[in-house]
């Protein structure tokens, strides 16, 4: 694709070949975001598919993600603390020395950095009935991330 004079190939984007998207999902996983949204007469008004973190389809990942978080940050505390308890060029080193734990965290909160989470495609269903709307997550294969948005 090609926007004025910018490439966009997929090896400069995170693309997934149309053969390995579960289409022939679809009604079903429409009916499955139906009984989980709870609403009355309620029906999907739209399907998007678009690159997302992985964490959003899957709630697993989003929980190990969270795991992972809490304990660097716990790590860099603790480390940080002590490096409050020396003095001068010592409390300066320390601090430098920690910097790196501090990075990893704030990469993995952003999905940026040496460890970038790659985009994965992932279906958003938009649920609506007359009294409410919920928004269900699914893989590119149509298993639905059962808690909704």
């Amino acid at each position: 694709m090609s926007f004025d004079d910018r490439e966009m190939t997929a090896d400069k984007y995170d693309t997934t070949n149309i053969d390995e998207i579960g289409f022939a999902a679809i009604p079903d996983t429409i009916k499955k975001a139906i009984t989980l949204s709870e609403l009355e007469n309620s029906g999907v008004n739209l399907i998007s598919m678009d690159g997302q973190n992985p964490a959003t389809g899957s709630p697993q990942l989003k929980e190990d993600r969270k795991k992972e978080l809490d304990a660097l940050d716990k790590e860099f505390k603790e480390k940080r603390d002590a490096c409050f308890n020396l003095k001068g060029r010592q409390m300066a080193a320390c601090l430098f020395e920690i910097k790196p734990l501090y990075d990893k965290a704030q990469d993995l909160r952003s999905g940026r950095g040496p460890g970038k989470t790659k985009l994965v495609l992932t279906w958003r269903l938009f649920v609506e009935g007359p009294r409410g709307r919920k928004d269900f997550w699914a893989d590119k294969n149509g298993k639905l991330n059962e808690k909704s948005f």
